[in-house]
């Protein structure tokens, strides 16, 4: 047995020890798994269909014909709402599960800023807001609850022979991409075509340089412009982490990709990444242009 194979065999016993403390709860009726079930609904609601998955890189300004995108389901993640883009495609799905956007602090100015905008869509009845259940009590408390929004629990570890499906009545991977949680809610919505677009991977490097002679080394870059609230909020976040944690963590989100394409291909899935610019290279490339001319003439 090599080494890959012991991590895949701890990564598969932990996520039985995880299965198992979820059906303790399902035993004794925890808050959390009667979250969970709620999302019964959600499964197979789009059997067959083609699903559309925004990330917030800048490679989307390239794109013309996003407008068309609203006569089909769209998933958008994090702060897309920034963008003027998001009135143009009226995302159906909005997905936020980073922790950081769950200690806001609205006595801080960049904080507040980011919380305000965020209980603006949460508030908003034509988008279901995708939340992780662990900060269900700061979302009721300072976001403000909603039936329309979903919650899901993220904790089970990807690896080669990952076997526990993406049920979103139960747990689904942990994923250190929020593009990752919106590939498993649309498998489990029954989406036969998924269409990844803006999954730039931008800054892996840039926003990681520590230090330059003018020291200007801050570089964001998304498809939103940065107000002076979001600049310095941006910078304390990459000040919390040293690139040993995120570069490890890069390696971790790269490799998961590839495992959900082998996954997508078992479950005869067709996943791509129609990124113009993108450093993501697991799921096979594909032309914005070809999908919406395919579903025009399909």
């Amino acid at each position: 047995m090599n080494r890959n194979d012991i991590y895949m065999l701890l990564d598969s016993l932990e996520n039985s020890l995880w299965n198992g403390k979820r059906i303790l709860g399902d035993i004794t009726k925890n808050k959390v798994n009667s979250l969970l079930k709620k999302n019964d609904i959600y499964r197979n609601c789009h059997q067959g269909e083609t699903c559309f998955i925004l990330g917030n890189g800048p490679s989307l300004k390239s794109e013309t014909r996003l407008k068309e995108l609203a006569n089909y389901t769209v998933f958008s993640v994090n702060q897309f709402y920034r963008s003027e883009l998001f009135d143009e495609v009226r995302p159906n799905y909005h997905v936020m599960i980073d922790p950081l956007f769950f200690s806001l602090n609205p006595d801080d100015p960049a904080d507040n800023d980011t919380l305000s905008r965020i209980k603006k869509i949460a508030g908003n009845e034509d988008v279901k807001m995708i939340f992780p259940v662990d900060h269900y009590d700061y979302i009721k408390n300072t976001i403000g609850y909603s039936d329309n929004h979903i919650y899901v629990k993220a904790r089970y570890r990807m690896h080669n022979n990952y076997k526990h499906g993406f049920n979103l009545t139960k747990y689904i991977p942990s994923s250190l991409n929020v593009v990752q949680t919106a590939i498993y809610c649309a498998i489990y919505m029954g989406f036969t075509q998924i269409v990844v677009l803006g999954c730039d991977m931008t800054g892996i490097m840039d926003n990681y340089i520590r230090r330059t002679p003018d020291m200007n080394c801050e570089k964001f870059s998304h498809i939103y412009e940065y107000t002076v609230e979001e600049k310095n909020r941006m910078k304390k976040v990459h000040a919390s982490f040293d690139n040993e944690f995120m570069l490890n963590g890069f390696y971790t989100m790269f490799k998961d990709y590839k495992i959900i394409k082998n996954i997508c291909d078992d479950m005869e899935i067709k996943i791509y990444n129609a990124s113009q610019t993108t450093a993501l290279d697991s799921l096979p490339y594909a032309n914005l242009n070809d999908i919406l001319d395919g579903l025009k003439d399909g």
